[in-house]
């Protein structure tokens, strides 16, 4: 038997300007006749490695029943042990769900899935080789509200937004992802949804600490069965997961986002936040601590969106980014407290190397600068 091919080299780059300019209908070509394409980036990290989540969301997947005209192509990786057969720690590999099996169609040297060069030759490929009218890219792994997919061979490297973002931007996509799901903790973001807006339609993910089940992997062939638009396919997926959150006993909430709206919203939060002065500016931070800390003490520095804006002083016009929200959270689902959909970004205290991270995700210079000061 030949030896496996080798992973794709890594793509040349384009900025997302010429990909807009230069966009062909080769694509849309090649798609005929595929309805449907899920693209899995699957970082199993200690959740696999201990109690093989992973390995049961994906078993949920093989399970399913997809039409001919559907492509489930999944990249595996980031963990130090696989519960499931033929998944090798040692390498990258990529598989295909093919009449309820995984069928491998790819392996190579191992690579880290926090690396920004990885996640852009896996899209690349499988919008190359496996092209749809209609395409989902799911990431699943440990998510932090400013990144994803913790790769425990690799220092717990992860994937941040900043490489999200540059990644997508270096491809040639087409056109742009009908959908980019998180399947993870804590990514509902103004932050995450600024990311990803130029180049993916909605966005799936949760504000909260998802539960140990993950998504409700069981009913994906159906939902795709029977969803005619990434509309539909995100409604029954949202639903779907909180039924099963609230079978299992768990607190979940999940957010549907037209990314459409997010970079007017920006805008107008940049806009906002730039009119305060030096009073306004101290009597907003303090109505952002007495709102943060109704919030539990964890590392990810996040805040709820409308109690954001809600501490902003009113004469900034902030209904105006109130009403902008609310058309950007399509649809807001959970079984535990209310929550805009979205959070952003608000600490008390932040270090030297948190602002120079932080500087290439802010949603807003202005906001970043006010942090700052």
């Amino acid at each position: 038997m030949n030896a496996p091919a080798p992973l794709s080299p890594t793509p040349q780059i384009s900025s997302a300007a010429d990909k807009e300019a230069n966009r062909s209908n080769s694509a849309n070509e090649k798609a005929e006749g595929v309805q449907w394409a899920v693209y899995l980036y699957l970082c199993g990290g200690d959740l696999e490695t201990f109690n093989r989540r992973a390995s049961n969301n994906l078993q949920e997947l093989i399970s399913c029943r997809f039409d001919e005209n559907v492509h489930i192509v999944i990249q595996t990786g980031g963990a130090n042990r696989w519960h499931t057969d033929g998944i090798d720690s040692e390498k990258s590999q990529r598989w295909e769900v093919s009449h309820g099996n995984l069928k491998l169609i790819e392996e190579g040297k191992l690579k880290n899935m926090g690396s920004k060069g990885t996640f852009r030759d896996f899209l690349e490929y499988c919008t190359k080789n496996y092209p749809a009218e209609k395409t989902a890219l799911i990431f699943w792994g440990h998510g932090g509200a400013y990144g994803i997919c913790a790769d425990e061979q690799f220092s717990d490297d992860w994937l941040d937004l900043a490489e999200i973002n540059a990644a997508l931007g270096e491809l040639d996509l087409g056109r742009k992802l009908d959908i980019v799901g998180f399947d993870s903790c804590s990514m509902a973001t103004v932050e995450a949804a600024n990311a990803v807006c130029d180049f993916a339609d909605y966005m799936i993910a949760s504000q909260l600490e998802e539960p140990e089940t993950g998504w409700n992997y069981s009913r994906i062939g159906d939902v795709l069965a029977a969803s005619e638009t990434p509309e539909e396919f995100c409604r029954l997926l949202c639903s779907d997961y909180i039924q099963k959150a609230t079978e299992n006993g768990k607190a979940a909430a999940v957010s549907m986002i037209d990314l459409s709206r997010i970079p007017n919203l920006c805008k107008e939060l940049d806009t906002a936040i730039a009119t305060l002065d030096v009073d306004k500016q101290a009597a907003f931070f303090d109505a952002l601590a007495q709102a943060d800390a109704q919030y539990d003490k964890r590392s990810i520095r996040m805040i709820d969106f409308a109690d954001f804006l809600s501490a902003v002083p009113s004469e900034t016009h902030t209904g105006q980014i109130m009403k902008l929200l609310q058309n950007a959270v399509v649809l807001n689902m959970n079984n535990d407290k209310k929550l805009s959909g979205l959070s952003i970004c608000f600490a008390k205290e932040y270090d030297g190397a948190f602002f120079k991270w932080y500087r290439s995700l802010s949603p807003s210079k202005a906001y970043y600068e006010l942090l700052q000061s």
